[in-house]
């Protein structure tokens, strides 16, 4: 996802305060405001409201409060009255479209923005946001516009070239997408988004060495050390050499779909002198433990991995994301072999249940990923893109999405439906033994990109 510009430092508006005690009051909240104590702030603005209520300023500083304290609808009503009463006040429009943007309303956004530009055409980062707006939209010729309206107003700014390597990338353009994702490293060397892009894109084009490299910088946060961050483990990192007798720890420190992927180097630990804890989630304790003999396996969560390191007396720990620059530094070492063994007696179960539907071919389809509403977005389609799919004959399709899609299957026509077949017994998202045992008498999956994809590949169903 891309990065949205807001505005940082001084709360705008507290100049125009109201007279006398009033403008005390505001300077006040003001402070409040500025210092993340948004209760107390919204409370004062609401008290100078009931005197001032036309006032555009108290109205945004209002609306930033509330949204601030998730009462998004509220804020939003705040927000819309500054810029009706003050129409021609750039910052209005703007901090509108930031809240509309970060609450994914885009097209909202977008035209808040424009707004905002054409009262005044400097605002970079109006400029820069409505390309990021217009790129979710898949809105490229927009996007082209508004980054480089901000890359001429703002050439040093590593979080334009940034998104406008993004957008490059969007368009299939690669040499230039890393040529202004490189440009953003020299202005910015710390830059956590554009080394995250710039890893998928060196990965993409088959340099493996540089692009784990880039991606390790995922565990790293701008001014914060890795010791302040939830997945931090107080011991030395592993550097890939054979353990003599020590204790590797390796967490998980990603989603399940991630985690299932870089599972598929945990054989490759074995042999290396030493012994190996690893710590998942723990819907796939039972399914590691099973795949993985001899190695030590605990289920656990963000914020308790320290204490199990301590717990398991490690010597050195990796993050599973890590093991892949260790054990695939070339697309040759990638060797496509399934690794997950689903529980033989929930297989066999399967097997008798879906022996009893007709159809020579059980394939398994996923229409919908992505934990935020953007990557929803990019990576899902409607379950009606595979109606052609489904009018195939001696093809019975199973229904392998997680989450509520009762209203998907529900706009499909009669006919379709009765080859779409819905277990409600099993729930993808907790009972992931039965996911993986069901899987594992599919013919074929197809999917989308989401953990579905991780599961089929890792059981070996192509």
């Amino acid at each position: 996802m891309a990065k949205i510009k807001k505005k940082k430092g001084r709360i705008p508006g507290a100049s125009q305060a109201p007279p006398g005690d009033a403008g005390q009051i505001l300077s006040v909240a003001v402070q409040y405001h500025q210092a993340g104590r948004f209760a107390p702030a919204a409370e004062m603005y609401r008290a100078l409201l009931e005197s001032f209520p036309d006032s555009p300023q108290l109205c945004n500083l209002n609306g930033l409060a509330l949204h601030a304290l998730g009462q998004v609808d509220t804020a939003l009503s705040f927000l819309r009255k500054a810029a009706r009463l003050s129409p021609t006040t750039a910052k209005f429009h703007y901090d509108l479209g930031v809240i509309l943007q970060l609450e994914s309303r885009f097209e909202q956004a977008i035209d808040a923005y424009r707004k905002a530009v054409a009262l005044q055409p400097d605002h970079g980062d109006a400029w820069e946001n409505l390309g990021i707006a217009c790129l979710e939209l898949a809105s490229f010729a927009d996007a082209t516009e508004a980054f480089d309206r901000a890359l001429k107003l703002k050439p040093d700014c590593a979080n334009v070239l940034t998104n406008s390597a993004m957008l490059q990338r969007w368009l299939g353009r690669h040499d230039e997408a890393m040529r202004l994702y490189q440009a953003a490293l020299e202005k910015e060397p710390t830059h956590l988004l554009a080394r995250n892009k710039r890893a998928g894109l060196l990965l993409a084009g088959g340099d493996f060495e540089g692009g784990w490299r880039e991606y390790a910088w995922r565990l790293a946060s701008a001014g914060q050390p890795e010791q302040d961050k939830v997945h931090y483990v107080p011991k030395p990192m592993w550097d890939g050499q054979p353990l003599n007798g020590r204790k590797l720890l390796v967490y998980s420190e990603q989603g399940i779909g991630d985690e299932v992927m870089f599972a598929s180097f945990m054989p490759r630990l074995k042999g290396l002198g030493g012994e190996c804890h690893f710590l998942c989630d723990p819907r796939m304790v039972s399914v590691y433990r099973r795949s993985f003999p001899g190695l030590q396996v605990t289920a656990t969560g963000p914020g308790e991995w320290g204490t199990a390191a301590e717990e398991c007396r490690c010597d050195v720990r990796v993050p599973i994301g890590n093991l892949a620059q260790h054990f695939c530094r070339s697309p040759q070492e990638i060797t496509g072999q399934p690794y997950l063994k689903p529980d033989p007696e929930r297989v066999h179960l399967w097997a008798e249940r879906l022996g009893q539907i007709g159809g020579r071919l059980k394939v398994g389809i996923s229409w919908r990923g992505g934990a935020q509403a953007s990557a929803r977005r990019a990576r899902s389609v409607t379950l009606d893109a595979f109606a052609p799919l489904l009018e195939l004959d001696d093809v019975t399709f199973v229904n392998l999405q997680y989450g509520d899609c009762r209203k998907d299957i529900a706009r499909l026509p009669k006919r379709l439906k009765k080859r779409f077949v819905c277990f409600s017994d099993i729930d993808p998202l907790r009972d992931l033994e039965s996911f993986c045992a069901l899987m594992a008498n599919l013919d074929l999956v197809i999917t989308i990109d989401n953990s579905t994809v991780h599961f089929a590949g890792a059981l070996g169903v192509p």
